[in-house]
């Protein structure tokens, strides 16, 4: 089951299951190491003649790690958005007619905030309960000020 609700939230079948969703998220982790590399073959398939949008959704699904499962999801849930982080979050956006944006997430701050639902589930799976505890919204923004200067 948590495999199953990792694999909805975070790799969803673009085939099926649209329902309400006019917009569906797929998220993959990308080596800041390997950045360079991505880059490249990027711009090759661009020199070829394909859209810049395409090659990157082609380049980042062959060479990125796909969030589809427990040890991908748990790399995904440890990055914070700082230098720090071996990965960068990569989030391809769809719609039911085919690839609306990619977010490369360049400047490396994206992070695995906002997964209340995913935790909801392993807790469910794991017969616990986890409490969330919520800073003030204040405080983040004074750390995160201070964090930047």
């Amino acid at each position: 089951m948590t495999e199953s609700a990792i694999r909805h939230m975070y790799a969803p079948d673009l085939k099926s299951g649209w329902g309400i969703h006019l917009v569906q998220e797929v998220k993959l982790l990308a080596k800041k190491a390997d950045r360079e590399s991505l880059d490249s073959a990027i711009d090759e398939l661009v020199n070829l003649g394909m859209r810049r949008e395409t090659a990157a959704e082609s380049i980042y699904k062959e060479r990125c790690i796909a969030v589809d499962n427990g040890p991908s999801w748990a790399r995904y849930m440890s990055i914070s958005g700082s230098p720090e982080d071996e990965y960068d979050i990569i989030t391809l956006q769809y719609t039911e007619e085919g690839l609306l944006t990619v977010d490369e997430n360049r400047e490396g701050h994206a992070a695995a905030f906002g997964d209340d639902i995913a935790i909801g589930c392993l807790a469910t799976e794991f017969k616990r309960e986890i409490f969330v505890k919520y800073a003030a919204q204040d405080y983040l923004l004074n750390n995160h000020e201070q964090k930047c200067h």
